[in-house]
């Protein structure tokens, strides 16, 4: 398992998963299997493909894949 620093802007906020705690625009911590690229972690939050507008991984711009 790896833990995942998610934050979410904009219209992404509400897809914040519960029982998070905090306002949604602090990041949380999400737990996934190893392996998992950004675009499993676009599908286990549930937004669909088109919302996403960019992604950063470690502080560098990142696409699904990575």
């Amino acid at each position: 398992m790896i833990q995942v620093n998610v934050k979410l802007y904009g219209v992404l906020r509400r897809r914040q998963p519960e029982p998070v705690s905090g306002p949604p625009q602090q990041p949380f911590i999400m737990p996934l299997p190893d392996g998992t690229s950004a675009g499993d972690l676009i599908a286990a939050l549930n937004i669909e493909r088109g919302l996403v507008a960019g992604l950063a991984v470690n502080g560098k711009t990142a696409d699904e894949n990575t």
